[in-house]
């Protein structure tokens, strides 16, 4: 046998044995396929589950914000209103 002939003999062996094992080869091949996808839909399903976790979150905190900068204006406005007394104070004093 030349060489060319033991090359086709073992080319020949490898594509029987592929299509002697084709079901156990596609059936691995579908469970790839079907984890992939199951696992892909669970990621999917989990980014949409953590985004609508999230926006309560983003709301709440946007409500506490928006409080604290209306206690914030009050508190500068009673400071304002310190500040004036003071100097009114201070005033009054600088006369007698």
């Amino acid at each position: 046998m030349s060489d060319e002939e033991v090359a086709v003999d073992k080319i020949a062996d490898a594509v029987k044995m592929l299509i002697r094992g084709w079901p156990i080869y596609g059936a691995v091949v579908g469970l790839l396929w079907g984890y992939g996808e199951f696992w892909l839909d669970d990621k999917i399903a989990k980014a949409i589950k953590t985004q609508t976790l999230e926006q309560p979150a983003v709301v709440t905190l946007t409500n506490s914000v928006n409080t604290n900068t209306l206690a914030i204006g009050r508190v500068s406005e009673q400071v304002e209103i310190v500040e004036e007394d003071t100097k009114a104070i201070l005033r009054i004093m600088a006369n007698d």
